[in-house]
Formats: C-alpha cells, structure tokens, sequence
C-alpha cells in the first residue's frame, strides 16, 4: 500500500465582525488527516499570535472591511483558508476641550463673538458638530454655525449662567 499525506483540512468560521477599539480574536482550527501537528500563520502584521489563537486590538481608525489568509500546516504539506473581518464604526462623543471664559459686556450691548469650534471637537474624522444652549432666561443666543453672539434683554444686568452643547447627531457633549 502508498501512503498519500493529506494537508490538514479547515474547520471554522470564514467572517468575523467587531466594533472599533476592540479586540477581535480568531481562533484557527484544522485537522491533519494523518494526526500530525498542525501550525498556523496569518498574512497580516495586525495580529498577534499565539498557538492558533489571533488577536487583534483595533483602533478607532480601523473601521472597514479587510481581507486575509491563515495558513494551516502539517510540517510537509499547507492549507490555506481566506478570512473576512468587518471593524464597525463607533461613534465617539464630542469633546468639550476647556471652559469658556466669563463674558463681561456692557448693558444693551452685545458680547464679542464666542467660536464654539475652539471649545468642542469631535474625535471622528468628519463628523460635523451642531451646537446648542441651555439655560438663559435673560439672554437671547444668536448661532451662526459655531459662532455664537449673547445679547441681553434691554435695561437688564446681573449675572446669568447659559450652558453650551455640542452634538454630532449621534451623542452630545
């Protein structure tokens, strides 16, 4: 009788999804027809192995889709099975980066112009920010996209506290 070696045959899973900023872990799993030992490679530097076991810590940067391949070996022959991994979006909240300074005007007169943009920002690329006010019974607030005028009500002095928001459509700061 010949013997015939076989290469070792797959047995899991194709596609694989997690969020970003997490870690996605792939466990590869072969057998060899013969019982011999198998071992396993990926072609992407992304990951850390250990044994059969892929992790890789993704970023918040990382969203998409990637394509790779494991690669299953028994010592003499090698199997390869290709592999699909979605890293989904997360959104992040924008940020409130520092306070606003006091606003001191005179009565009847606007304050200077306040950009919210040197106040806010949001950690995803492209996310565009709205803003908003809470707070404010004697002052009116006027919005120009991130720029902001207070204006009191007429003959009104005092002090008064407004609270300002930013909101990516998704969360809010």
């Amino acid at each position: 009788t010949i013997a015939v070696d076989d290469p070792p045959i797959f047995d899991m899973k194709t596609q694989y999804s997690v969020d970003e900023n997490r870690t996605l872990e792939i466990i590869a799993f072969a057998y060899d027809p013969e019982k011999n030992k198998v071992t396993y490679r990926i072609n992407d530097t992304r990951f850390e192995q250990k044994d059969n076991i892929f992790t890789w810590k993704t970023d918040f940067e990382d969203a998409g889709v990637y394509f790779f391949t494991i690669i299953a070996s028994d010592g003499k022959l090698e199997s390869k099975i290709d592999i699909k991994a979605t890293v989904n979006n997360v959104n992040r909240v924008p940020v409130f980066s520092g306070n606003i300074p006091d606003q001191i005007w005179d009565e009847d007169t606007n304050n200077d112009e306040i950009d919210l943009s040197d106040y806010f920002f949001d950690p995803d690329k492209g996310d565009k920010l709205t803003y908003g006010v809470r707070g404010g019974t004697n002052i009116r607030v006027r919005f120009d996209g991130s720029k902001v005028v207070l204006t009191p009500d007429a003959n009104w002095h005092g002090v008064e506290t407004v609270t300002f928001f930013a909101e990516d459509k998704k969360a809010e700061a």
